[in-house]
């Protein structure tokens, strides 16, 4: 039997409870721009929905079939077999290097095909009758940075890097009316990926000298895919160990009408982390 969104939930808390009895071992940097190395670890819980459009093609006919799949973030929780999630960092300077990755299996979710259309143009619309969609994909983003600004535990940097998009998608349906361009039951895979070179900025503002600042971070690029970016913004507060935060994010894909497997992808919820300075463990 599968665990209940609490238990995953349960889990999750004692996730960030194990590592912050590493942490609590961790000091922040006294000064993280003193051109020593400097390295910290954000591990995350994104609590995110999501709204995907793919495009899967009968290997029959060479039909295009047009997918929708909307989940909230209680649902996606609910059906979510396996996520890793975390930021790393590594500064020296006026310079960082960091890391974002985001990997999620998600098991069988309500989707609908919305169209199926022919190579000659034959449009046909299918009635849905119970159509799941199975998602495992994995969002990664490498950047360099440069800082802009630093002062009394407030800064910004600005960065170049790259996003890496993968997503393997499983559809099973059972359709009805009448329909000549596919069967009305049966399962299509498929797989995409996706480079994409990303500019943002990501910083905080850190109130009265702190402990409590605002965490902001924004990216925009383009590649193989039309458009991507990713933003998210929320409070955090800072500890001697490291800081945890709370903030809502949102990323999206945007491919065009290029013919590819995922054509638009929207994720957006809320997102709770903490950042821990790995400088005392060494």
């Amino acid at each position: 039997m599968a665990p209940c969104p609490l238990a995953r939930a349960a889990l999750v808390a004692a996730l960030f409870a194990s590592i912050a009895a590493i942490g609590a071992k961790a000091a922040a940097p006294a000064d993280p721009y003193d051109g020593d190395w400097h390295t910290s670890l954000t591990p995350y819980a994104w609590l995110a929905g999501s709204t995907t459009k793919l495009d899967f093609v009968n290997p029959v006919n060479g039909a295009n079939v047009s997918v929708t799949a909307t989940e909230t973030a209680t649902q996606v929780l609910g059906k979510l077999h396996f996520a890793l999630m975390g930021i790393n960092e590594v500064r020296k300077g006026e310079w960082t290097v960091f890391g974002d990755v985001l990997y999620a299996s998600v098991g069988s979710s309500n989707a609908q095909v919305k169209t199926v259309t022919g190579p000659n143009g034959l449009v046909e619309i299918p009635i849905n009758v119970d159509t799941k969609d199975s998602l495992q994909q994995l969002i990664l983003t490498l950047g360099v940075g440069r800082s802009i600004y630093h002062d009394d535990g407030s800064f910004a940097d600005a960065f170049a890097g790259v996003r890496y998009g993968a997503i393997k998608s499983k559809l099973d349906f059972n359709l009805a009316g009448p329909l000549n361009l596919i069967s009305k039951s049966g399962r299509f895979e498929d797989a995409d990926h996706s480079w994409d070179a990303v500019v943002g900025v990501k910083g905080r503002y850190m109130f009265d000298h702190g402990p409590w600042y605002f965490l902001y971070y924004g990216d925009v690029g383009t590649g193989r895919s039309n458009l991507t970016g990713q933003v998210y913004a929320g409070p955090g507060y800072a500890f001697d160990w490291g800081d945890v935060f709370v903030t809502f994010r949102y990323l999206h894909y945007d491919t065009g009408t290029s013919a590819r497997l995922i054509k638009r992808l929207d994720m957006y919820g809320p997102m709770l982390g903490a950042t821990f300075y790995l400088d005392g463990l060494f």
